[in-house]
Parts: C-alpha cells; structure tokens; sequence
C-alpha cells in the first residue's frame, strides 16, 4: 500500500476483502500472539484491546459491516476519506 512509501516505520494494516479474509487479518495482525510475545502477555494486551497496528486503512462500507469488531478497539484518531458519507 501507499503507506510504506510515506511511513514505512508505520505498522499498516489494509482492512478489506471478504468477511473470511477480513477474520484472518483480524486473528493474524490485529492483536499480538504468544508467537512473539509471552502468552501472558499477548492475553493482557488482547484483553485491552491493544493492536499491533498504528494505522488501519479500509472502507466505509467495511466499517458498517465490521462494527462490531472495531468498536472494541480504543481509537486515538479517525481519518475518513468520504467524510460526507458519515451520518452522526
């Protein structure tokens, strides 16, 4: 994607495609595992909702559909491209 060119220190994760690959990014680079941290560890930091990406790039639709997802992430920022699109 764009975002290793302009921050390539930047962990980017691209949030889309179907549901079955959209749950395979979210159990494979959504949240950290006891591959590469203790499993005490990956548990506390998933039970906090805390991910290993810095930024998530995806679409409005694929937020409406996976809002129940994303919601329990504690979000810092929101950029939205197509902002006219949101409602409230």
């Amino acid at each position: 994607s764009e975002a290793k060119e302009w921050a390539p220190d930047v962990n980017a994760v691209v949030y889309h495609g179907s549901a079955d690959a959209r749950d395979f990014l979210v159990k494979q680079e959504f949240y950290y595992t006891d591959q590469f941290e203790t499993k005490a560890t990956a548990q506390n930091l998933k039970r906090k909702h805390i991910t290993k990406f810095q930024v998530l790039i995806t679409t409005y639709e694929v937020v409406l559909k996976d809002v129940n997802v994303l919601s329990k992430i504690h979000w810092k920022a929101l950029i939205v491209d197509e902002a006219h699109r949101l409602k409230n």
